[in-house]
């Protein structure tokens, strides 16, 4: 038997993925066999669904690899994004961008299409004690270093 690759990984756990509405994010596989899968959907991931998807990829593995670990997460609240739905989930939250020019900010999501994000921002004021104003921005993704929630405890 040939040695397991990422798409098999995926193709041993599609099945399931569609039925529970989640989406693998990344499979990351060390020279060691180590394998760390990322999933997340669009509401939330239930420990049970992360358990089912390590058992699933196990019983694909355990046919060709002896030695090998699995790790099943979800991608966390914290995470970067790094697909498109992960902007499609949190319209209208707030979230932290990092352009490829450097530039920083923070900005609420208004949506997201497959090529771009549409967001608003505060406008930096003229007059110290001026009102606040905002303006609405259409970023590319090629444009967006990185991109993530911000976490707001109340």
């Amino acid at each position: 038997m040939s040695r397991p690759t990422k798409e098999r990984i995926y193709e041993a756990v599609a099945h399931y993925l569609e039925k529970e509405s989640l989406f693998i994010v990344e499979v990351v596989w060390s020279n060691k066999d180590d394998i760390t899968v990322s999933i997340d959907s669009m509401e939330s991931v239930a420990i049970w669904q992360c358990e089912e998807v390590s058992r699933l990829i196990e019983r694909e593995l355990e046919k060709s690899l002896e030695n090998f670990s699995i790790t099943v997460t979800s991608h966390g609240l914290s995470s970067p994004f790094k697909m498109v739905e992960h902007y499609q989930k949190n319209l209208t939250r707030e979230i932290e961008i990092i352009l490829k020019s450097g530039e920083k900010f923070k900005a609420t999501l208004l949506s997201a299409n497959q090529d771009s994000i549409s967001i608003e921002r505060e406008v930096k004021r003229t007059k110290k004690g001026g009102p606040q104003e905002f303006e609405i921005e259409q970023l590319e993704y090629k444009d967006i270093k990185s991109a993530q929630l911000v976490i707001k405890f109340k």
